[in-house]
């Protein structure tokens, strides 16, 4: 890491520690003569082995892409061992998309690789729309070049349509992988879904949100499926290995020994089709399809 210093008589050496002592000073990395780190600090001490703390910094990383990150903190240290950037206290990154917050931050510059812990928190805008999506966790790992983010324990989110007629998704995991490129949110462990009114959970579950004009409009639960749906017919319960949720038809499919519980009666069948504020199931047994309503 070089140094470009606004005010060279700024410059202060303790002899006795060995450390530079730099006020408002401009440090930047090149990586094969191309821009890779650029850091604004107003307080930089640098060491004999060029190990540096920095206080009250803003800075801009780029990926192969040239696309570029910025961040800040209140605290930095740079070490040459990992060659990393450690960020803490008030940590802040931002792209052309997303905001992401954290008590500490680590970069590391060969891996392309931020990892970050405590009170984190993704508010960003989904590709393509202007729909919004919110993430809260404990640990997060993010790569940029490749676009994904890992959010770790005890992990919650929503996502918010640009429609406001349009019912949004609330969602939690024990973890939760989301994928930029690919629009795509993958969840495992102990999840969640709440979408109005519907209510669901099982061990696994995806979010796409590339689909059907860019918009959130398809989710699938897997493994131990139970749902929970309220409204002004009553109670519905249903159980199946698999759901597939499309959320502009507001259908629900069941797969995998589905199986429904209403006005007191269970329903089987291969597949069964139940739809948001409506008595109607579709059951699909063997080759037939049949629909059941209530008083039938």
């Amino acid at each position: 890491m070089k140094s470009n210093l606004t005010n060279p008589t700024r410059l202060k050496t303790t002899p006795e520690r060995r450390v530079s002592v730099l006020e408002d000073a401009k440090l930047y990395h090149l990586k094969g003569n191309k821009p890779h780190i650029f850091i604004s600090s107003k307080l930089t001490s640098i060491k004999k082995n060029n190990d540096t703390d920095m206080e009250s910094l803003e800075g801009r990383s780029f990926s192969s892409g040239q696309k570029e990150i910025k961040f800040s903190a209140k605290k930095a240290f740079f070490r040459i061992e990992g060659n990393k950037l450690i960020l803490q206290e008030d940590v802040e990154l931002n792209d052309d998309q997303n905001n992401l917050t954290a008590d500490q931050v680590i970069y590391y510059k060969d891996k392309d690789e931020f990892l970050g812990q405590g009170n984190v928190l993704l508010k960003g805008k989904l590709p393509q729309s202007e729909d919004r999506i919110e993430i809260k966790a404990k640990r997060f790992s993010h790569y940029p070049e490749k676009k994904i983010s890992n959010f770790y324990e005890d992990v919650r989110g929503n996502i918010h349509r640009k429609e406001q007629y349009r019912e949004g998704i609330d969602f939690k995991a024990n973890n939760l992988s989301y994928s930029q490129l690919k629009s795509k949110i993958n969840l495992v462990g102990a999840v969640f879904f709440n979408k109005p009114p519907f209510s669901a959970w099982s061990r696994r579950g995806e979010i796409h949100l590339n689909n059907y004009s860019n918009k959130l409009n398809y989710f699938v639960l897997n493994d131990d499926v139970r749902l929970r749906e309220k409204n002004k017919n009553g109670l519905r319960k249903a159980y199946a290995e698999r759901l597939e949720g499309k959320a502009s038809e507001g259908k629900l499919v069941l797969t995998g020994f589905p199986k429904v519980i209403q006005d007191g009666e269970v329903i089987k069948g291969n597949k069964i089709t139940i739809r948001e504020n409506s008595e109607v199931v579709e059951v699909e047994d063997a080759n037939t399809i049949f629909k059941i309503k209530k008083g039938r």
